[in-house]
């Protein structure tokens, strides 16, 4: 790292549990980039959709609606500085929706939208006792009031809302008369339930909830001694682990990905005391995965949000080469500054995290900066990247090929298939050369080869690994490839095997074959290669495509090989 660094913070502390609605936060930072870093990262740069003023100041994420548009909520601004809902286009045509005047709430958390297509959401403060509101707001903004907290059940709502089935709605309260805080169910038609207290001993206050796949629910505390807990749908809570550096009530949500772990970030802590992304299992396990240093962001201020490449999106309110990144990162830590806040004048800040829209862009808001100084709704295009490559295929003379690749970033996408490094065109046998699909009709040995597609879209392009094309002669007998899928996934306690990746009995593989379309093959094991038997297994006819799929069940820790021969004439 050239040049010296410094950062310093002077923030506001509360040992209260009541959510501060600004977190205030000076920060310098100085040559945390080579001058040619910094060049680079000052070009990627949000794009500004929206301008708030009136000192509106957006905090939560957005959800994207049925119709496409992004619906959010200012904790600030509105006629008289309550808060509103409001609605915004990709292309950044902007609607106040709905204004709080204190009695129907204050300082609104982020929205989820319902399974009835309105949006529901939780207000921090107002209501009739001032402890904040449950309220549902349907797609043009008419606004209802479904519940009040009073403090005894529960006080200053955190979060947002999540869903579940037959119209409820779970969450919690940071305090009331049970200091430490609350989880609760409320319905569609504003029936509140306190299911759980969190007990003294936590020392420490909830943050916003996940739904696991087990059908409980997971989170944080801040501002004491945090914790990673569990609670049941009955209010039973279970305490997971212990973490640090979560003083302040951001950065309290996990993220359930796909392997059935949990994502989060403290919004400070870590190697430098400026914030970290860590995974904790179900059961407890808790793994560092980054720890931001300045020049890679500071200060994780929203959670993180799981794209559909498997990948995390997110935000941190400071460092990169100014105030305020956003970033990507694989399960295994692998940490991508994607776009970097450059200046006050284009928005500084993203405390709410990113929502990926269904066009593949990244929309967020800031909590300051702007032509107003009340921050922004900002926009962030990503170049394709390649999602699903296609895969190499081995086919029958007369035979079917297709090829198809998936890619992610901001559509629309351009493909252009090559064949051996030359641009393909639609004609004679071959259909898709410029889409994502190459089908190849009644393939001969000439029409193999090395294929591959140039995925394109306005912010760059992305080639596709190679896929070979191998012809077979009539009357080949031999099988050209296989996959195997092994399934073998352990159960705790509590488990249901519904509730995994496949509800599928196991262990047993899964193997897939191709070979000449409409032949016949036998499918061996053997349990060594040296003195074992070889025991047929399964005798297929490959299909149309030339492939066909063999489930095997096995003991666990069972060894096996397997050989595919052409079967013995009757």
């Amino acid at each position: 790292m050239s040049g010296t660094s410094a950062f310093h913070l002077a923030r506001t502390v509360s040992k209260s549990p009541v959510p501060l609605i600004k977190f205030i936060v000076s920060a310098v930072l100085l040559n945390f980039l080579s001058p040619n870093e910094a060049a680079l990262a000052q070009s990627l740069q949000p794009r500004v959709l929206h301008n708030f003023s009136g000192q509106a100041n957006p905090m939560a994420p957005l959800v994207e609606g049925p119709d496409g548009c992004f619906y959010g909520t200012t904790v600030g601004g509105g006629s008289g500085g309550r808060g509103a809902v409001f609605k915004v286009t990709p292309d950044g045509a902007f609607t106040t929706l709905a204004v709080f005047t204190l009695y129907d709430g204050k300082s609104p958390n982020g929205l989820v939208l319902g399974s009835d297509g309105n949006f529901y959401g939780t207000t921090i403060q107002g209501g009739s006792s001032g402890f904040g509101t449950v309220f549902r707001m349907a797609p043009d903004g008419a606004l209802t009031t479904l519940a009040h907290f009073n403090n005894a059940n529960g006080a200053f709502p955190a979060g947002r809302l999540v869903p579940y089935r037959h119209g409820e709605f779970y969450g919690t309260t940071v305090t009331g008369t049970n200091y430490n805080g609350t989880v609760f169910k409320v319905t569609k038609n504003g029936t509140l339930t306190t299911l759980a207290n969190f007990p003294s001993a936590y020392e420490s206050f909830p943050g916003g909830l996940t739904l696991g796949q087990d059908g409980s629910f997971y989170g944080t505390t801040y501002g004491g001694w945090e914790k990673a807990f569990r609670v049941t749908r009955r209010g039973k809570l279970t305490t997971l682990a212990n973490l640090a550096g979560i003083s302040y009530p951001y950065a309290t949500g996990l993220t359930l990905c796909n392997d059935g772990n949990f994502y989060g970030t403290t919004f400070e802590g870590g190697c430098h005391r400026l914030g970290t992304v860590f995974r904790v299992t179900r059961h407890g396990a808790v793994t560092t995965l980054v720890n931001f240093n300045g020049r890679n962001g500071a200060l994780p201020a929203g959670g993180l949000t799981l794209g559909s490449d498997g990948n995390f999106y997110g935000t941190t309110i400071y460092g990169g080469t100014f105030e305020g990144t956003v970033f990507k990162m694989t399960t295994d830590g692998k940490l991508t500054t994607l776009a970097n806040f450059t200046d006050r004048l284009h928005g500084v800040r993203p405390y709410g995290g990113v929502t990926v829209g269904d066009n593949g862009s990244l929309y967020g808001t800031t909590i300051t900066g702007g032509s107003g100084d009340s921050g922004i709704i900002f926009r962030v295009d990503l170049p394709p990247s390649i999602l699903s490559q296609p895969a190499s295929r081995f086919k029958g003379r007369g035979a079917t090929a297709t090829f198809i690749v998936a890619a992610t970033g901001t559509k629309p996408f351009s493909y252009q298939w090559l064949k051996n490094g030359r641009k393909m065109v639609d004609g004679c046998n071959v259909r898709g050369a410029n889409s994502n699909t190459l089908v190849l009709a009644n393939v001969e040995t000439s029409d193999g080869g090395n294929f591959a597609v140039v995925v394109t879209n306005h912010w760059g392009s992305v080639t596709s690994d190679v896929a070979v094309l191998t012809v077979l002669e009539g009357g080949h007998s031999m099988v050209a490839s296989w996959q195997v899928d092994v399934y073998d996934r352990s159960l705790a306690a509590g488990d249901s095997r519904a509730s995994g990746p496949a509800a599928v009995a196991g262990p047993h593989i899964k193997l897939t074959f191709e070979g000449v379309p409409n032949s016949q093959y036998l499918v061996q094991y053997a349990t060594n290669l040296t003195s074992s038997p070889w025991f047929n297994l399964s005798t297929n006819s490959a299909s149309a495509d030339g492939t066909w799929m063999v489930v095997d069940p096995i003991v666990a820790g069972e060894q096996r090989f397997y050989r595919v021969a052409s079967p013995p004439a009757p």
